[in-house]
C-alpha cells in the first residue's frame, strides 16, 4: 500500500483544522452561492468590503522551508527562531471598493458597538461619497462586514438602516468570502 501510495504521489498531511459548520452554516453558504453566482466584476465592484485585523511586529505568519538532512535540524542555519513574548500588536480596520481603497485605520481601544459607529461616521462617509464621485448612485451601493458580535449589535444595524447603507449578509465561518482577507495576509507579511 505504501508503494502504491507514493506512486500516486499521496502524502501523509496533517488535516487542516476548521471550526465545524452545522446544517444552518451550510444552507447559508449555498443560499449566498446562488443569491450571487450570476454577479458580474462591476456588480462586486458596488461592494465595500471591510474588516478588522491585528497585526503583530514579531509575528511572521509564513513558513519556512529549508533544504537539509535529517542530522541538521538544530544547525543555526536550518531553524527559524521564534520570539518568546508577543511583541507589539495593533488592530486596524480597513475597506475597499474594486480597485480603490478607503482609510486603513488604527484601533487603540477595544471596539464596542459606540465606537464602531463614531468609526464607520468618520471612515465609512468619505468612501460612500468616493463612489458617488465615481457616478455610483447612492443605493446601488452595498456595505459588507463579518458577524462580529459588534457589527451586529442591534445599535449599529439601526444605525447602517437609518443612513440608507445597505449590508450584504456574510455567511458564519466564511472569511474567504471577503476579498480584504488577502490584504490582511500581505499586511501581516
Amino acid at each position: 500500500m505504501d508503494r502504491v501510495l507514493r506512486e500516486a504521489i499521496v502524502k501523509k498531511r496533517l488535516a487542516k483544522s476548521r471550526p465545524r459548520l452545522k446544517p444552518d452554516h451550510i444552507a447559508k453558504r449555498l443560499s449566498w452561492a446562488t443569491t450571487y453566482r450570476d454577479w458580474t466584476v462591476k456588480d462586486f465592484e458596488r461592494v465595500i468590503w471591510s474588516d478588522e485585523c491585528s497585526v503583530e511586529k514579531s509575528k511572521d505568519p509564513r513558513q519556512h522551508w529549508v533544504f537539509r538532512e535529517s542530522s541538521e535540524k538544530w544547525l543555526a542555519d536550518c531553524i527559524h527562531p521564534k520570539e518568546k513574548d508577543k511583541g507589539i500588536s495593533l488592530m486596524v480596520w480597513g475597506c475597499f471598493w474594486g480597485k480603490r481603497k478607503g482609510s486603513l485605520v488604527p484601533i487603540t481601544q477595544n471596539i464596542n458597538k459606540t465606537r464602531y459607529i463614531r468609526l464607520l461616521r468618520r471612515y465609512l462617509f468619505p468612501v460612500i461619497d468616493q463612489m458617488i464621485s465615481f457616478g455610483m448612485q447612492p443605493e446601488d451601493i452595498l456595505f459588507q462586514q463579518d458577524n462580529a458580535p459588534v457589527h451586529k449589535a442591534y445599535n449599529v444595524m439601526d444605525w447602517l438602516e437609518r443612513h440608507s447603507i445597505e449590508v450584504v449578509d456574510h455567511t458564519p465561518y466564511s472569511p474567504d468570502l471577503n476579498p480584504i482577507e488577502h490584504a490582511w495576509v500581505e499586511l501581516k507579511k
